[in-house]
């Protein structure tokens, strides 16, 4: 079992995934860019990242003071 874990550990680490060339998405005709409600724009430069950032933070806030989130 050992042998087993050690070769699928070593494995792994050896792997390269980019969701740009995965096949099944190329299949099924979705694709990072032709997905609806992928908004990549929403965090493209720090400044917006922190907006972001703050309105999740908001959002998580209400949430715990709803006793929705913990």
């Amino acid at each position: 079992m050992q042998q087993v874990k050690s070769s699928l550990e070593q494995k792994i680490k050896q792997m390269q995934i980019s969701l740009t060339g995965e096949p099944v998405l190329r299949l099924t005709g979705l694709s990072a860019a032709t997905l609806p409600h992928m908004d990549y724009e929403v965090a493209g430069t720090p400044a917006q990242r922190k907006v972001w950032q703050d309105k999740i933070d908001q959002q998580g806030a209400v949430l715990k003071a709803r006793g929705l989130l913990s």
